[in-house]
């Protein structure tokens, strides 16, 4: 049995303990059905590892769609919701949503990026033309700055593209590793 406990000098270890609730007789009895205990100390006692990212995230959430559906309908997906900072259960809430700005002959496209996980990755893409053979390209824009200075576990990326194209169309891409 993995639980059975080891006996260690004047201790008693128990490990790979799995339950939520733990219980443990202290036995020694000294007459009259009384035990005497010299001293009595709990330490270590470990619950599951908690899960991280997307997957402790989702779970908060009690999502079923995994990272691709979209559990709210919202036409935001989950990992995206997730990305953003949204709430996947509450169609009116997407996050921080990417805004746009102009500055000297660029288009300033800013959005947030999670500073707590390192296995997103944030991109944009471009394209010239949506409608015979789109080709999007991780190409045409510059990251010019990330600020820490936004809400919580975010920062804030600005990217530039240059407007010199008669049309552009960009997208965010958010990925996990």
């Amino acid at each position: 049995d993995s639980n059975a406990p080891t006996v260690g000098g004047n201790f008693v270890y128990y490990t790979n303990v799995t339950v939520d609730t733990f219980t443990f007789d202290l036995g020694n009895p000294v007459g009259g059905g009384q035990t005497a205990i010299a001293g009595f100390q709990i330490a270590g006692l470990i619950g599951p590892e908690p899960e991280y990212g997307y997957t402790g995230w989702s779970g908060t959430y009690s999502l079923v769609e995994g990272e691709q559906g979209d559990d709210d309908d919202d036409g935001l997906i989950n990992l995206y919701e997730y990305g953003l900072g949204g709430d996947p259960t509450n169609g009116f809430v997407d996050g921080n949503i990417p805004s746009f700005g102009n500055i000297d002959g660029s288009m300033l496209y800013i959005h947030a990026q999670r500073n707590d996980d390192t296995n997103l990755v944030y991109y944009l893409e471009t394209d010239t033309d949506l409608v015979s053979a789109p080709i999007w390209t991780n190409s045409g824009y510059i990251v010019t700055g990330t600020n820490t200075s936004l809400v919580g576990d975010f920062d804030e990326v600005t990217n530039s593209i240059p407007t010199t194209a008669a049309q552009q169309f960009i997208q965010l891409i958010i990925e996990q590793n």
